[in-house]
């Protein structure tokens, strides 16, 4: 164990700590840090004093050094520290303020107080910046006098009477508010917010209406910054509650940029008041406000509902609709009434929202509704209101969602599928399977569709029967939901399947062996490695991939230099993940290809092989 190792544990005599010190000069680092360590673990005053001494050393390191270990000292050191600050020189003097900024002690302010009249200008600043560190708070009249004195000393008054929080400063820090000198303004923004009474506030808010843009978001920015930094409840009160007020009062100002960062404040706030402010902001100009008034009213608009409830009645169309896409975040009776009354809105967009509201309601009234709605004249409120009572899931409207599968327009007919599909259920299958026999293609793809989807065991006969038709999407369908539901009878039907004429249905099988019959999968994929259409064989070798299967690798090599430049990216993917020779020796093969991009693909593979081993 090291000598300063000891000291650090307490064991050394104090009559040993003087070599301590020495240490800091030593050249060797780490004898200098642990020297450091151990004589701010041991400190005395009078080790203090003695390290002050090393402020005056040439080497700057050696100061730096004596000052942190002083820091670390704290009050031990505050004696010697009040001692030096009378020291002649003023580098030390400077060294001595910024060590009792760092160490914040009040005791150090009277002696801070009177350095505001040091002759030399930085240990003036210094000790302007030192006394908010400090918090001392007989220092305000000091430090008001200071900055007339030393107008180099501006910035760092201002900033300390803004720490040390008092009244009495703000005269001062509302005259610097209106300086010419934008850091000035903006360091007088801060300290007023940071002293943060109902008088301070009611200047920063008086502020944020000046024409000075970049002033007026200082003041913002402070005023949100005391918000998010405390407790919102005990700003309301501290300011009996004027702060609401204000944040609506400014609200309605003319710069975009204040109005966005008050509507964002406002989502922490709950009232009537709020909540009319956020229902004002949905007709601002600037979309990011609405966008932000509407994320805000999910938030609080439960605090005013009355608000929003009279916005859907009464407020004009846009102010209609973003209102029914918040109230489905709220939910409530009282909404689900105002909803449905507007139902009969005369505006498409208003008709619409009322539809992807009522999604939440799971209430006869609301699925009356929303029943009236698959019937309107516009096709995307039809399939807004299908979707939603797909969602609410009741089954007893099935039939009266399946009439909308002939409906005119594709996203209609697509929303009705997806609200059967969420039905499911007895009904909604054996309508489907009906429709399996049906001599229309397209409502025989739909039903295969649907079915598929649905996955349910009662479909399964009927998508064993779809194997053989005439339709390629039915039969590609067919093996999609068999593989879903896991039919043994698979396994008989699909080996015939990859020989289909249809690229798509050859493609399914290969996704159903992987899903359905992991264990005959590579024995039945790699027989497509030889199709006749490039993306089979492409979909093929992906899958086979997947398997970390090897057995088929000889035949993938085989046919690596017959494909298309994506098939063979393809094959050295697969290769890259083979562990024997013969992934090696294919892709040492397809590294000698003409194709550049194949060449380098193989040999970034061997290289990452060979950096893995």
């Amino acid at each position: 164990m090291t000598a300063t190792a000891t000291i650090a544990k307490g064991h050394l005599a104090p009559s040993k700590i003087s070599q301590l010190a020495l240490d800091l000069k030593n050249p060797d680092r780490s004898i200098r840090e642990e020297a450091a360590e151990a004589l701010a673990s041991n400190g005395t005053p009078e080790n203090a004093a003695e390290l002050c001494s090393f402020l005056y050393d040439d080497d700057i390191t050696i100061r730096n050094l004596a000052a942190e270990v002083l820091v670390k000292m704290g009050a031990v050191a505050e004696r010697a520290l009040l001692q030096e600050a009378n020291s002649p020189d003023s580098d030390v003097r400077k060294f001595v303020v910024d060590i009792m900024a760092l160490i914040g002690s009040p005791v150090f302010g009277p002696t801070l107080c009177k350095l505001l009249n040091d002759s030399n200008e930085n240990v003036v600043c210094s000790a302007a910046e030192a006394l908010g560190r400090v918090k001392y708070d007989k220092s305000i009249v000091p430090l008001i006098e200071c900055q007339k004195k030393h107008p180099s000393a501006e910035i760092q008054v201002i900033e300390a009477l803004g720490k040390i929080g008092s009244n009495e400063a703000l005269p001062l820090l509302y005259e610097k508010l209106q300086s010419t000198n934008v850091v000035v303004a903006f360091a007088a923004v801060e300290a007023v917010g940071q002293i943060g009474t109902e008088e301070a506030l009611d200047k920063l808010f008086s502020l944020l209406s000046v024409d000075n843009v970049p002033l007026r978001n200082a003041v913002l920015s402070t005023i949100l910054k005391l918000a998010a930094a405390g407790d919102r409840g005990k700003l309301a009160e501290t300011w009996s509650g004027k702060f609401v007020d204000y944040l609506l009062e400014a609200a309605a100002s003319d710069d975009a940029s204040v109005r966005a960062a008050i509507v964002k404040e406002l989502a922490f706030w709950n009232g009537e008041k709020v909540v009319s402010a956020l229902i004002a902001a949905l007709s601002d100009p600037e979309q990011e406000i609405v966008d932000l008034a509407c994320g805000a009213l999910r938030v609080n608009g439960d605090s005013g509902l009355k608000q929003i409830i009279d916005g859907i009645r009464n407020g004009d169309p846009l102010t209609q609709k973003y209102l029914l896409e918040v109230s489905a975040f709220l939910k409530s009776s009282e909404l689900l009434d105002v909803i449905i009354d507007t139902v009969k809105s005369a505006e498409p967009e208003v008709r619409l929202a009322c539809a992807s509201a009522l999604a939440k309601y799971n209430a006869p009234k609301a699925i009356d509704a929303l029943l009236t709605l698959i019937d309107d004249e516009i096709g995307h409120v039809r399939a807004k209101a299908l979707q939603s009572l797909g969602l609410i899931g009741d089954q007893t409207v099935v039939e009266k969602i399946y009439n909308h599968l002939n409906d005119e327009y594709d996203d209609v007919r697509e929303a009705c599928l997806a609200a059967l599909i969420l039905l499911s259920g007895s009904v909604t299958i054996n309508l489907f399977k009906k429709d399996m026999e049906s001599a229309d293609i397209n409502k025989r793809i739909m039903a295969v569709r649907a079915l598929s989807w649905i996955g349910e065991r009662d479909a399964a006969d009927v998508l064993v029967g779809a194997l053989n038709n005439d339709e390629a999407e039915v039969r590609r369908y067919a093996i999609i939901g068999l593989a879903k539901i896991g039919d043994p009878r698979l396994e008989e039907n699909l080996p015939y399947l990859l020989t289909d004429e249809n690229p798509e249905v050859r493609k399914a099988v290969v996704d159903a062996y992987l899903q359905a019959l992991p264990d005959k999968a590579a024995e039945k994929i790699q027989l497509l490695l030889d199709d006749n259409d490039m993306w089979v064989r492409f979909y093929a070798i992906n899958a086979l991939a997947s398997l970390h299967d090897e057995s088929c690798l000889e035949k993938v090599v085989g046919i690596a230099h017959q494909q298309a430049p994506f098939v063979q990216m393809a094959i050295i993917g697969m290769l890259a993940k083979g562990r024997g020779p013969t992934a090696i020796n294919g892709l040492k093969s397809l590294a000698q290809s003409e194709n550049e991009d194949i060449r380098r693909a193989a040999m970034e593979a061997l290289e990452a092989r060979n950096a893995a081993r």
